[in-house]
């Protein structure tokens, strides 16, 4: 993911994959989920964040 645009990423994330962009652990991610403050996707038994959900998230944070 080095030196790519978000519109070079995939569409949808793994929390690993998550946190690795954001700078944080993945139980942070996990964390944030669960308190809502980063939406994402149940597909099957796994989580996925969304690009968009991601960016969103981004949004609120420079916001507050």
């Amino acid at each position: 993911m080095k030196g790519k645009t978000m519109t070079e990423l995939p569409i949808l994330f793994s929390p690993v994959q998550a946190a690795r962009i954001l700078g944080i652990s993945r139980s942070q991610v996990y964390v944030l989920m669960t308190r809502g403050e980063l939406g994402s996707l149940k597909i099957g038994r796994s989580r996925k964040i969304a690009q968009q959900q991601m960016n969103q998230f981004i949004n609120d944070m420079m916001v507050a």
